[in-house]
């Protein structure tokens, strides 16, 4: 394929269906098993099965920023659609240190990194900037082409675009060092139109298992289910209703129902409950972090193995001075501090950062 970039030549594509490699002809690819082609837009592989619009912007705008980031920083563009209307979306597009887990990594030159839900690129650029190749993996096609527009900008070059499902992945196996699963695992189940979520789940981090090389890690970011500011009424970051991810399922769904007229399908777990869900996918060898304030807004990382970093950490923020911080926040400060002294922190915390491997042999 002559549009296809350096980057997209190191990888081994298959049939999301068929999982047979696949090849480039004439401009998109084909599948000999199942006679399904797969189209190339803008220089990006579509794999998707449909291609569905997600994103925090209705469509009509999401291209217009497209249209407005080709004569203009986009940097710019995003202040304008994003700082006075949604200042929280506005940080999490901007804010790189987000980014700043991957230094627990021993990534080089020569590393492949999967970031999957790609996003507005806020991982994968800064992953790319330090050196490794890495495929961006997004199922929605415009969040894509407004990551390429960013890295021509950026001139990062060592991004690979690919639009895609990670149900129905288009990777041969055993080809990752790395793959980033970032406030994705709980949307995987809602990419989908049906199947038991915790199920989807598990499938989805098999897929993460067979396509990393023996020895390669997984780095999931995601919420506990019953953090502590859960305990306190806050709303569940993913429906917005209070106290549903302490309910059990069948009556999540019943609540969702009648909420929000939706099937309650964001499946997030205790630690004890991804445990058994990444141990069930294959994975040993599990660390646990806690990302600070959490793993969206990424500013430190303490090993839960470590609670007296924890520690260590509300001494220093204490002496600080007042960060105009919101009551509920005190709340949450005040009870972490004080499961900290009773030693069961690992439970309470209100995001997880888990490393896992791939066992090599």
């Amino acid at each position: 394929m002559d549009n296809i970039n350096t980057n997209q030549r190191d990888l081994i594509y298959c049939c999301p269906y068929c999982k047979v490699a696949i090849h480039s002809v004439d401009g998109s690819f084909f599948c000999e098993i199942c006679n399904r082609y797969f189209a190339v837009r803008e220089d990006i592989p579509i794999f998707n099965s449909d291609t569905p619009y997600y994103g925090e912007l209705p469509k009509d705008e999401m291209h217009q920023i497209l249209d407005e980031i080709d004569y203009d920083d986009w940097k710019a563009v995003i202040h304008k659609h994003f700082a006075q209307r949604d200042p929280f979306t506005y940080q999490i597009i901007m804010t790189e240190t987000r980014a700043d887990f991957q230094y627990l990594f021993s990534l080089n030159r020569d590393s492949l990194v999967l970031d999957v839900g790609s996003g507005w690129g806020t991982i994968t650029v800064p992953v790319a900037k330090r050196g490794s190749k890495v495929v961006a993996v997004d199922s929605t096609w415009e969040r894509l082409l407004f990551l390429k527009k960013r890295s021509l900008q950026e001139q990062v070059s060592n991004i690979t675009l690919v639009c895609a499902n990670l149900l129905e992945s288009p990777f041969a196996q055993k080809q990752f060092d790395l793959i980033i699963l970032n406030g994705v695992l709980e949307w995987v189940p809602t990419t989908v139109r049906d199947g038991d979520p915790e199920i989807l789940q598990l499938q989805a981090l098999k897929e993460c298992f067979r396509i990393l090389k023996p020895g390669g890690q997984l780095y999931l970011g995601i919420e506990n289910s019953h953090a502590i500011q859960y305990f306190l009424g806050k709303p569940d970051d993913h429906t917005g209703i209070s106290y549903i991810s302490f309910l059990p399922r069948d009556k999540a769904t019943r609540l969702m129902m009648k909420k929000r007229g939706q099937l309650y399908r964001t499946y997030t777990y205790t630690k004890a409950g991804y445990d058994k869900l990444l141990r069930a996918a294959g994975f040993n060898r599990l660390e646990y972090y806690y990302p600070l304030p959490t793993y969206k807004q990424l500013e430190s990382l303490i090993p839960l193995t470590q609670p007296s970093l924890l520690a260590f950490y509300y001494d220093y923020l204490q002496t600080l001075p007042d960060q105009d911080e919101d009551e509920i926040t005190d709340q949450i400060k005040e009870l972490e501090i004080k499961a900290i002294a009773d030693g069961d922190i690992e439970q309470k915390v209100s995001s997880y950062a888990i490393i896992v491997e791939k066992a090599n042999g």
